[in-house]
């Protein structure tokens, strides 16, 4: 004998299975436009684009590095301190977007040819401990949507005279946004202030 379906239920499946095939598509467009983050150590060399290189979510990378994908984060010195600094070389444009510096390691970024196109912000982390400095160099190009030096949200300790720097040596940087620099002080009544003094440096850059 031939079961017929329910009318309340096929009404009911005609809205349940269009709505599921949108949710799927809806997360698999979410998973595919989500952002990675990329944290350097620098085991393997200094090779920009050496996966190994990199660590995602404390995974050493063994096929991807930042600028695969435009929507890649990078970090250098936020989770890991280093010894090898970072080198792109490979004579095109790589593209980011955003790149972070932390206080773990004062950093030398090299751009030795090419673009490290950088389409959101360049950040050097404040560092409430003492001095951190990142040093961009190279007959390359930096480019970014904007720079910012210091955190307005990171205080030094009462006394400290710290400083936090960026210094640009690199043949072009091109910055088409804003650049903020945030210094900040911390003081207690009759016992002295603390400074963290930011500062970004252009020496003979093109801009």
């Amino acid at each position: 004998m031939e079961k017929k379906l329910n009318p309340h239920a096929a009404g009911v499946l005609k809205l349940v299975v269009p709505a599921l095939i949108l949710l799927i598509l809806l997360t698999a467009n979410i998973s595919a436009c989500a952002a990675t983050v990329y944290d350097w150590t620098g085991a393997s060399g200094t090779a920009w684009t050496t996966p190994g290189n990199w660590k995602v979510g404390g995974v050493v990378q063994t096929v991807n590095y930042p600028g695969i994908a435009t929507t890649d984060i990078a970090q250098i010195g936020v989770t890991y301190s280093f010894t090898n600094q970072p080198t792109l070389s490979s004579g095109t444009t790589n593209t980011i977007a955003s790149l972070t510096f932390g206080t773990q390691n004062n950093t030398t970024l090299t751009v030795s040819s090419g673009t490290l196109a950088v389409t959101g912000a360049i950040v050097q982390n404040s560092n409430n401990g003492g001095n951190i400095t990142s040093t961009f160099t190279g007959a390359g190009a930096i480019t970014c949507g904007s720079l910012q030096v210091g955190n307005a949200n990171v205080f030094p300790p009462v006394l400290a005279v710290d400083q936090t720097e960026i210094i640009s040596t690199i043949n072009s940087l091109h910055i088409t946004g804003n650049v903020t620099v945030n210094s900040t002080d911390f003081g207690v009544l009759f016992v002295g202030v603390g400074f963290i003094n930011s500062i970004f440096s252009l020496e003979g850059v093109q801009l």
